[in-house]
């Protein structure tokens, strides 16, 4: 990460979030895209599967990512215990 992204990050981490899902989510989906030749008829499901499966990485990767930039190792260690741990009244 470059020097001067992580300040602007810890300002605007909800706007550097939303950036990091649409940038992740429309890259892989024009990345199928284009190895069909943005043939949107002709389209297969296996193409399609791959399609939903970036639109669903594009926010769990970006969040895992943000946790990581900004909280470091502490973030993301807080962020496991908190998803294993159970609160049942």
């Amino acid at each position: 990460m470059t020097p001067t992204l992580a300040p602007w990050l810890r300002c605007h981490p909800l706007l550097g979030y939303y950036t990091a899902v649409f940038c992740i989510s429309w890259g892989g989906i024009l990345i199928v895209l284009g190895a069909t030749g943005f043939d949107l008829v002709e389209l297969r499901p296996v193409d399609t599967g791959i399609i939903f499966v970036a639109m669903l990485l594009g926010p769990c990767i970006s969040g895992l990512a943000m946790t990581a930039w900004l909280d470091g190792r502490a973030g993301l260690r807080a962020l496991r215990l908190s998803l294993i741990r159970w609160r049942v009244s």
